[in-house]
């Protein structure tokens, strides 16, 4: 880690920043932990053990999504196409589902749906070079066309009850199945992040692509495989939804499913600038946004206000994101 030279002549070790970005984010889950205790005192009905489990489970299954698309973000791309891929992939694997009651396979259908795409905005951007957010609209518009054509508009049910039991258990009687899968999703990923070499390169590429090319970094490789992460998750998700469900659907992807997962994943700390993000903050973001929305319903605010509210804090979110970054560069040159 570089050193830093303080005001004396002397030389300190990059601590300080990190002294200074860990105190910023205490401050930010102190002012959040206070927030949730004002919720509980003032909103009726939000400590109801209903709403609780509303919230952790919409942050669970939105959140999975969120640790895929950070690991595009961290490589200074985005993939906007998930949530229809998520349908796309969702509607296949259940209609097989319904058909067979193999339900491993159709998880498996699911996930390989869902990866193909990935792995086609992938390839596109890093092969053909091409932008990141013209390639995912075209690939979200041919997943949603997918779906809405393969379905007819039209529900598939047929989720196996061995699936749905998974899911809907709960371990020691009060921690659902749903958290436990993406608890164990985000201790993955914050592994792969923070201690392979693949994780270093993601941030690399996402901090100066060019320089990480030269260094030696395979850029066209690992940002295909950050696509195809995104599209993992995006599947796992899907899964989760449709056992949520009942169902899958070209419906199932609502009009703020994307601003949700994105908002998670920024205020979470990732940045489309890149070569920023943590699966444990994305996880935090995940609790936030699923917070705010069950909030939001609880106080009767209509679908269209609560989508203005949400695009606000995305918007807040990065300015703070900004903001914070700005202030760390000032100590590091100081």
């Amino acid at each position: 880690m570089d050193n830093i030279q303080d005001k004396n002549g002397g030389k300190t070790t990059g601590m300080m920043q990190l002294s200074f970005r860990t105190k910023e984010r205490i401050a930010l889950l102190a002012a959040g932990a206070a927030v949730y205790v004002l919720l509980i005192i003032f909103v009726p009905n939000f400590s109801s053990a209903y709403n609780q489990f509303n919230i952790i489970t919409q942050a669970a299954i939105y959140g999975t999504m969120s640790l895929g698309l950070a690991f595009v973000l961290i490589t200074g791309g985005i993939d906007i196409s998930l949530p229809c891929v998520l349908a796309m992939g969702s509607v296949v694997g259940v209609t097989y589902m319904s058909h067979s009651g193999n339900w491993m396979t159709g998880c498996l259908i699911i996930i390989a749906v869902c990866m193909l795409g990935g792995l086609v905005s992938g390839i596109s951007v890093a092969v053909f070079r091409m932008s990141p957010m013209i390639v995912t609209l075209a690939m979200m518009n041919v997943a949603d066309g997918f779906a809405k054509w393969y379905t007819n508009y039209e529900s598939v049910r047929g989720v196996p009850d061995a699936l749905t039991d998974f899911f809907k258990s709960k371990i020691a009687g009060i921690i659902p199945m749903y958290v436990v899968v993406f608890l164990i999703l985000v201790g993955i990923l914050h592994f792969i992040l923070v201690k392979t070499v693949f994780g270093r390169w993601l941030y690399f590429i996402g901090t100066n692509k060019h320089t990480a090319q030269v260094s030696g970094v395979p850029v066209k490789m690992v940002t295909i495989c950050a696509y195809l992460i995104g599209a993992l998750m995006a599947g796992i998700a899907g899964i989760m939804l449709s056992v949520q469900s009942g169902c899958a659907t070209a419906r199932m992807v609502s009009p703020s499913m994307l601003t949700e997962v994105l908002a998670a994943a920024v205020i979470g700390g990732a940045s489309d600038r890149g070569g920023r993000g943590t699966a444990i903050g994305v996880a935090v973001g995940a609790m936030v946004i699923s917070t705010t929305s069950i909030t939001l319903n609880l106080l009767g605010v209509q679908s269209y206000p609560a989508q203005v509210i949400k695009g606000c804090i995305i918007i807040l979110a990065t300015i703070l994101d900004y903001r914070l970054n700005t202030t760390t560069a000032k100590v590091k040159i100081k």
